[in-house]
């Protein structure tokens, strides 16, 4: 598999959209079960360390942050809680 997305843009039912470079249209869906999806591209993703992200998240923590949810928009929290559902306590 070649790599030629560089970040996922959403999740929507069995999905998976990427951002993608070298692609005409500047995005590529790929069509299938989620959990086979990611399981192929997982060996081509590159470790990050994200830490001004990180320590984002730690500051929302310590002010015990709790996200709120939208009827008319995904938030990125909903699409998490989501994943997780779906994918079950042994992902």
């Amino acid at each position: 598999m070649k790599k030629v997305y560089t970040k996922i843009e959403s999740i929507v039912g069995n999905v998976l959209t990427v951002r993608a470079e070298g692609v005409r249209n500047g995005d590529l869906a790929l069509v299938g079960d989620a959990a086979y999806i990611l399981q192929a591209i997982l060996p081509h993703i590159q470790p990050a360390e994200h830490r001004d992200w990180m320590e984002q998240i730690r500051e929302w923590q310590a002010h015990d942050y709790k996200p709120v949810d939208s009827d008319t928009e995904l938030k990125p929290h909903q699409m998490i809680d989501e994943i997780c559902r779906q994918a079950g306590p042994d992902a």
